[in-house]
């Protein structure tokens, strides 16, 4: 209605203005044809117009006004409301006309005051009904009963209208976010209403009770997840309201009661070019002059994990730093800071190269050997880089690729290395194979073709001295193969021991001797004269692997000597028989004995073994000998802890300088884990002297005590073996006999062992067997010596290198240089039966040729022996050596 009024007449009339029900259609009737202008509300009103409106307010009843511009209109509008008695009484139009009637009769008949809320009342729906039109939202109609008395149906519609009416509002006030509003709104009521539960009184009191603002902060953005920012000043007094925002910055940026959490901002100042140049540095072949032996890991910050090869460095860090600047200044390049250098080495981690000392002939002498020929073939890369090949072949995986007696496999097998000798052409000796050794290795066919290179290469070359190029060059590769020989007996000898633990009885006992270094005597306070001059202590090391109701157990004898001895055979074999002796002292019913020991002339030798078959009897049952620096790891493990042990006691400012103080240093630091006799030896006069030997004893390693004879091998289980009947031999009583100074530590055998766990478990091993390519670790020391006297070792071939800022630089370098080495893998063997087999008993060992020397030979000899005795200072060998073949004193390569 106010909108045809306003059309027409340009009046604009408040929504819910009373009219009655003549002037509506009166109005209705004016306005449904008329065709006059449109007012605007910044328009003036003409003369038609004004007549126009002039017959509109006859028909209102409102003649008397004359302004008729539109905002005298507008005033007049406000002043009809303000005439009580003219509208108090008007009756109000409804969409029906009962109810129109009714509410005029109501209107007139009510007080004024009432009148005038229910016309604003009025008034405000028809608000309320044109902004729900204008939202597409049906209108709504008053209550003309209270809510609480009205039908559920009628609660349901009018509950359902209020709804429509409030998401209406509030999609106008926040399009697209009704629905937060909404919560918003509810929330904060809510949070107005309820009080704060336990967990907030508890949050309040850690918050009031925190010292540092980082903690409040904290326990604050919990808080404030909950109210808002007045109601948490309610709930915390003198909370202001940066710190509340802080609280709601942290909790969006870090999470609700979550630390803050700090990043440590680094800055790089290392140039990418420097960087990569060192590290080409360190991984050229002049500062890495030996193979890779096993794996590293480094370890970025991110925690991922780079495997790269154990490289050998040839200088330490210093020197290296040193070379390195040097060749910058020469190279006018600017190098990275030296502290920077040295992290970058510490970083990149290498080993290096150490100075070792007792190593057996066979190993320095194999090592020397790839050193010549490096030297002598340092122009040609490609042969140098298979002589390293193979020095690492032999180094690693030949020692693993021989380790069974699957060896037929590959390289052939133990039967044919070990086969037949040509020394002795007896049956004792030969064991025939009942296969066709057509399988082979493919690493030991290139070591093979590399040493026939060397050979060929060294033939080819045209240099003024060829006889002492051809001699070097010879007998560095028989040095080569001599170190093959060697490692196969070490591996075959293993077995022995292998065998024996594993088919052990109870009450069986498996000894491993072997004389430690003499102990030099030792004071708290050592003067300088107190330093010359000394006399060592004499003491021998026996270790005992026993086995009692199905369990393996270890005891250890200690032998000092009280005075200087001689460790030749005769005081060998008693200190053996009074280590047997005790153990049956300890063991009423010990039954079987096997000895093992290395291959020195004081166990190795007729009079030990005829001996001990007289002192022990039938109980002894082998006797096996080891390579040399093999087998003899239970002892120098139990002599390097008796030496702690000792050093422990000084220490504490006790001075060992006797046999009785290392006696007394063991009992009291050794936790009971040696029985010590200190001894002294005496010489029986009256015994038969031991004149019986066995013919080329050397020879022979395996030794096995039947009743009809001695039986011996000269490699473990090849052939049945030589018997030498006891009549031969005639055992006789020891000549020396051992005189007690201090008897024996009263101890318990050790009770300690279990099961050795395979590193593939998942629990923290701490001790690992120290045997080349052995992969077992223990938890405990007990373990790892019954370990290693039982000799079940397992080993794995080497893994090949994968492929770091200077890490990932690092690893990648070690990865593209070629310092891989073949694997005995599956993929490694292959068949082929043309072939050439090597020959039977190849690995057994070989003796020198005697050679006489000529008189130009003992000529310069004795020249240079006389320079020696004329200067007092002697000429070394090597030097006479290298003289001999510098080719201008007429030497041959025979001669050499």
């Amino acid at each position: 209605m106010h909108t045809n009024i306003a059309r027409s007449a340009g009046v604009f009339i408040p929504v819910g203005t009373p009219i009655c029900r003549l002037c509506r259609e009166e109005i209705t009737k004016a306005t449904t044809n008329y065709n006059g202008p449109v007012f605007d509300k910044h328009e003036t009103v003409t003369e038609a117009e004004q007549t126009h409106l002039q017959e509109i307010r006859v028909y209102t009843g409102h003649e008397e006004e004359e302004d008729v511009s539109l905002a005298g209109r507008r005033k007049r509008t406000e002043d009809c409301l303000d005439r009580n008695d003219q509208f108090k009484r008007i009756c109000v139009h409804d969409v029906e006309e009962s109810s129109q009637s009714s509410t005029m009769s109501s209107l007139q008949t009510a007080d004024s005051q009432e009148s005038y809320a229910s016309v604003m009342n009025i008034s405000r729906l028809e608000s309320l009904n044109t902004f729900l039109h204008n939202c597409n939202v049906s209108p709504v109609k008053s209550l003309s009963n209270p809510l609480t008395v009205a039908s559920e149906r009628t609660k349901r519609r009018y509950i359902d209208k209020a709804k429509e009416c409030v998401f209406a509002v509030l999609e106008t006030i926040a399009p697209k976010e009704k629905d937060l509003l909404l919560e918003s709104i509810i929330f904060e009521r809510n949070e107005q209403e309820q009080p704060a539960d336990d967990t907030l009184q508890i949050l309040k009191k850690i918050y009031i009770q925190a010292e540092s603002w980082q903690f409040q902060r904290q326990v604050l953005s919990i808080i404030v997840q909950q109210m808002s920012f007045e109601g948490a000043q309610k709930f915390i007094p003198g909370l202001t309201s940066w710190r509340f925002y802080e609280a709601k910055r942290h909790a969006n940026i870090e999470g609700p009661g979550l630390p803050v959490n700090v990043t440590v901002e680094k800055r790089e100042k290392i140039n990418a070019n420097s960087l990569d140049h060192f590290i080409d540095f360190i991984t050229s072949s002049h500062i890495m002059k030996d193979l890779p032996y096993g794996q590293r890991t480094l370890k970025l910050d991110s925690g991922e994990i780079i495997n790269i090869p154990n490289v050998i460095r040839s200088l330490s860090s210093s020197s290296l730093i040193s070379q390195y600047l040097q060749l910058c200044e020469e190279d006018n390049i600017s190098p990275l800071g030296k502290s920077t250098l040295y992290k970058i080495l510490s970083e990149c981690a290498a080993s290096v190269r150490k100075s070792v000392e007792g190593l057996d002939n066979y190993v320095i002498e194999g090592s020397r050997a790839f050193q010549t020929l490096e030297e002598i073939f340092v122009d040609e890369n490609n042969l140098k880089t298979k002589l390293l090949e193979a020095k690492r072949y032999l180094k690693a995986d030949f020692k693993v690729c021989n380790i069974d007696n699957t060896f037929s496999q590959a390289n052939q097998c133990y039967t044919a290395l070990f086969g037949i000798c040509t020394e002795y052409s007896g049956i004792e000796f030969q064991l025939h194979c009942q296969h066709i050794h057509s399988q082979h290795c493919q690493s030991c066919i290139d070591l093979d073709e590399t040493l026939q290179k060397v050979l060929e290469n060294a033939e080819k070359k045209q240099i003024e001295n060829k006889d002492a190029l051809m001699f070097k060059v010879e007998k560095a590769v028989n040095d080569i193969k001599n170190l093959q020989k060697h490692i196969v007996r070490s591996k075959n000898q293993e077995f022995a021991r292998k065998d024996i633990a594993d088919n052990m009885e109870i009450n069986d006992v498996i000894i491993t001797s072997d004389w430690a270094m003499k102990f030099l005597p030792r004071r708290y306070r050592e003067g300088q004269l107190d330093w010359f001059a000394k006399r060592g202590i004499n003491w021998h090391v026996s270790v005992s692997l026993i086995k009692l109701q199905h369990r393996m157990q270890t005891l250890t004898h200690l032998h000092i000597f009280s005075s200087q001895t001689s460790q030749d055979a005769a005081v060998t074999t008693a200190v053996m028989t009074d280590v047997v002796q005790d153990l049956k002292t300890i063991l009423p019913n010990l039954q079987n004995v096997h000895i093992f020991s290395d291959n020195a002339g004081c166990y190795k030798s007729s009079l030990t073994l005829s001996t001990l078959r007289h002192e022990i009897g039938k109980a002894l049952a082998s006797y096996n000998f080891s390579e040399a620096q093999n087998g003899k790891g239970p002892c120098d493990r139990r002599a390097a802890h008796a030496k702690f042990v000792i050093k422990r006691f000084i220490n504490e400012g006790r001075d060992v300088t006797s046999e009785l103080d290392m006696k007394k240093a063991l009992e009291k630091f050794g936790q009971k884990a040696y029985r010590v006799r200190v001894v002294d030896t005496v010489l029986d006069l009256d015994a038969e002297k031991h004149k019986e030997s066995i013919k080329n004893v050397s020879n022979f390693y395996n030794f096995n005590f039947a009743d009809d004879g001695l039986r011996m091998w000269q490699a473990y289980n090849i052939g049945e073996g030589k018997l030498v009947q006891w009549d031969s031999l005639k055992p006789s009583k020891n000549a020396v006999q051992l005189k007690v100074i201090s008897d024996w530590t009263d101890i318990a055998i050790s009770d300690s062992y279990e099961d050795p766990v395979p590193t593939t478990t998942k629990h923290k091993q701490s001790l690992i067997c120290p045997l080349e390519n052995c992969i077992r670790e223990f938890k405990n020391k007990e373990t790892l010596d019954q370990h290693i006297l039982q000799g079940q070792c397992e080993h794995q071939l080497e893994k090949e290198a994968l492929s770091d800022k200077s890490k990932i630089i690092y690893a990648k370098k070690l990865s593209n240089a070629p310092l891989c080495c073949p694997d005995m893998t599956a993929e490694n063997v292959f068949e082929d039966d043309n072939l050439v087999s090597r020959c039977c008993g190849w690995a057994l060992k070989s003796k020198k040729k005697k050679t006489v020397f000529n008189q130009k030979q003992k000529d310069f000899m004795i020249e240079k022996f006389q320079i020696g005795k004329r200067t007092g200072s002697k000429v070394d060998a090597n030097t006479a050596s290298e003289e001999m073949r510098s080719g201008h004193l007429g030497f041959s390569k025979d001669e050499f």
